[in-house]
């Protein structure tokens, strides 16, 4: 089990020593993602320090010997401590790792952004330390890492790095990280450390290092998505030891292509003939549309409260509810006395509601009350849409649930493709809508198709 993993102590150092060199008179400064560096022994005693732990229950499980004294600690989720602080910090430094959820993505968006610079007094200091492998970016990093700078830079009169294995951003009113002036600094102030000393700052500064890592961070990079972490999931897969799934870009290769081989030749062989008619499509739409505003539902409710532990069962029950609900009442319908107008009123009712849905997941941010009732609608109209649509092959369930599930498949690979950030939501979700006003418009043969069916089931 391991129970603490403290870093070198050069990365101690650094995230401590460069915004001190840039703003040595710093009074009131607060950290967050820090808490396992071992500060205070580096920290001067004239310096109110706050780190901010994530309300945590295995907090209390620590021995309190190996973390900061109580008093400069502040337990509570970093977003929600911003929200409520009232007094204002000389410096604000944000550590970062890996981006493996959307729990830490939400410290990397333009609302967090603007929380920390509304905590800053005048003059104040930004720094966010994020990881940065010497400037050996693959594409979804690169697009991370520019994006987070662009995003500071509009934020704040001026911005500056320092390049390395970590990318330390500065931003502030005024950023001087030219050599003389913090080797001058760094001399005045008397700091002794074996490693973070003059030639370490000199090596740091380089011309040539900051000249490579400013050509990656000035790349013209699309606008990401909050619910974007492209880089975290390929740095996760990455660990399975699974080249395959580092990226979608990769999933052209052989085991693919074998799969999808043999999923033809079993077609080819059985003979297999599906008439897809307008019932199948609708049927394919509401199982798609309605999984992926689950699922991006979800990753929004994630980025306002961090974690969906708890919440999670509740997410999923409200979803299955709304589908059950919206099932039985298909039931119910096939009792209506003109059952193809019945049919088509409801079925315009249910496309309606789902392009409603649709745009409003990709308006709605921050909202939860409305995301929980997008969930129950989405399921709601799932249900109905199957409901109605598989009525006219009752004679071969199997058809209209493959397409369900088909239908299902498609709107998880939507929701894996904004995560990786290879889908734009609004772009989506927009498509998506237009989608449903072809369908609610493409009425005539689906009425002819329920006159057929409705004939049919009078004769039985």
């Amino acid at each position: 089990m391991k129970v603490a993993d403290y870093p070198p102590e050069k990365s101690t150092e650094e995230l401590f020593y460069w915004p001190y060199l840039v703003k040595p008179d710093m009074n009131r400064i607060a950290m967050i993602g820090t808490e396992h560096m071992a500060l205070d022994k580096i920290i001067p005693e004239g310096i109110d320090l706050n780190i901010i732990y994530p309300e945590t229950s295995w907090y209390d499980l620590l021995n309190l010997a190996f973390i900061p004294d109580s008093g400069r600690v502040i337990r509570n989720d970093p977003i929600g401590f911003l929200k409520s602080n009232i007094i204002k910090y000389d410096a604000i430094i944000v550590n970062r790792g890996a981006l493996v959820s959307l729990s830490g993505k939400r410290l990397e968006t333009e609302y967090f952004i603007n929380l920390c610079r509304d905590n800053l007094n005048t003059g104040g200091l930004l720094c966010f330390n994020v990881q940065a492998y010497h400037g050996n970016w693959r594409k979804d990093l690169t697009t991370r890492l520019a994006g987070l700078y662009n995003l500071i830079s509009n934020k704040f009169p001026d911005i500056d790095f320092i390049p390395g294995d970590n990318l330390m951003i500065m931003a502030g009113q005024s950023i001087d990280l030219t050599p003389d002036t913090i080797l001058s600094r760094y001399q005045s102030m008397n700091i002794e450390s074996p490693i973070f000393n003059q030639r370490y700052i000199r090596s740091k500064l380089n011309p040539f290092n900051k000249s490579h890592f400013q050509e990656s961070l000035e790349t013209t990079t699309r606008k990401a998505d909050p619910q974007d972490i492209g880089y975290g999931l390929s740095y996760y897969l990455s660990q399975t030891g699974s080249n395959m799934l580092m990226s979608l870009e990769q999933w052209r290769n052989y085991y693919y292509i074998t799969i999808l081989s043999l999923i033809l030749l079993t077609i080819a062989l059985g003979k297999f003939r599906i008439v897809i008619n307008v019932s199948h499509l609708n049927i394919l739409y509401f199982g798609s549309i309605s999984l992926a505003i689950e699922l991006v539902a979800m990753y929004k409710i994630q980025m306002i409260g961090g974690y969906l532990y708890i919440i999670l069962g509740i997410l999923i029950g409200l979803f299955m509810i709304g589908m059950a609900g919206g099932s039985y009442l298909g039931s119910l319908l096939m009792k209506s006395h003109n059952l193809p107008k019945t049919l088509v009123r409801w079925l315009n009712i249910t496309l309606g509601i789902m392009i409603c849905l649709s745009l409003l997941t990709a308006i709605v941010q921050s909202n939860q009350v409305i995301l929980l009732i997008i969930i129950g609608l989405a399921g709601f109209s799932g249900g109905m849409g199957y409901a109605i649509g598989s009525l006219k092959s009752d004679s071969q369930a199997g058809i209209p649930y493959g397409i369900d599930l088909m239908g299902g498949i498609i709107g998880t690979l939507i929701g894996l493709g904004i995560l990786f950030g290879e889908l734009r939501i609004g772009h989506y979700f927009l498509a998506m809508a237009i989608i449903g006003i072809i369908l609610l418009a493409n009425k005539q043969a689906f009425i002819e198709v329920l006159v057929r069916t409705g004939r049919l089931i009078r004769h039985t």
